[in-house]
């Protein structure tokens, strides 16, 4: 046979979601490469593939080396493509694309192999029980120790589950009570964040279009106490969800910071306060 022997079985679908232009993901061997080098690592130009559409380096067989092409028509050469680092080795939105090849736990535990697998790898397969990539250890699930990407902060009203962190204290907004006991009128402070187990924590909350803040496990959102209330000191509970078009003590307004594009803060629309 022609070209470079592949290793099976294919991972068909795995597609990195921020490059995969100029450098290949690692874990699928640059399956997923879709650039425009067609010059081997040897400087001989690629030959156009079989099908006609291009001479772009790949790796249709998934081929150890990673993308490789043609220098003839019976010649298969690796091209001289950089793996990934940075875009793998983080997440963006809930790690549905993560192709990194991290394999602890946010606790430093090390992952079990997937059923059927020799590979311990991270990723992300359902997420209800984590919006981030995790793994099983010892029959558990546990969130993984994978960053969020710096260049996919996250847009508060994207209405993706997620905790929201003060930037000074590092604290995030939690809910009176344990997550199996959430009730209407539940008092919020800041607490020591938890990985957002979305089955279990309290901590889970997601933005609407419309400015309403929902609480995950237990559907209410966040409610100015008092309603017009004006005092410097305002206070925050859990409320059945009003989605009303004249009151505003529910709402909020996302105010970008100027220097940061990875810190806001919130103005509720009743009070005019932060």
């Amino acid at each position: 046979s022609s070209g470079i022997n592949a290793e099976w079985p294919l991972r068909p679908g795995i597609r990195p979601k921020m490059m995969n232009k100029f450098c290949y993901a690692p874990r699928d061997r640059g399956v997923s490469y879709s650039g425009y080098r067609n010059v081997a690592a040897d400087g001989r130009a690629c030959v156009t593939w079989a099908n006609g559409d291009h001479n772009y380096c790949r790796n249709p067989n998934n081929a150890k080396g990673g993308p490789w092409c043609y220098v003839n028509q019976t010649k298969g050469v690796y091209c001289d493509i950089p793996k990934c680092t940075q875009d793998v080795e983080c997440y963006t939105g809930e790690g549905d694309d993560y192709m990194g090849t991290v394999s602890v736990t946010e606790s430093g535990l090390t992952c079990d192999n997937w059923y059927g697998t020799s590979e311990n790898y991270c990723k992300q397969t359902s997420s209800y029980y984590f919006p981030k990539p995790w793994c099983y250890v010892n029959g558990w699930k546990y969130a993984c120790a994978v960053d969020k990407c710096d260049r996919d902060c996250g847009d508060p009203t994207s209405g993706v589950w997620g905790t929201f962190r003060a930037k000074n204290s590092g604290l995030c907004i939690d809910a009176d009570g344990y997550y199996g006991s959430l009730s209407v009128g539940a008092n919020l402070h800041m607490n020591n964040c938890e990985a957002p187990m979305k089955s279990t924590t309290d901590h889970a909350f997601k933005m609407d279009s419309n400015g309403y803040i929902i609480n995950q496990k237990s559907k209410y959102c966040i409610n100015l106490k008092g309603n017009s209330d004006t005092d410097n000191k305002v206070t925050y509970n859990l409320w059945h969800c009003q989605f009303s078009s004249t009151l505003t003590d529910q709402k909020f307004d996302v105010e970008q910071h100027p220097k940061d594009n990875c810190a806001f803060r919130l103005r509720n629309r009743a009070t005019n306060k932060c």
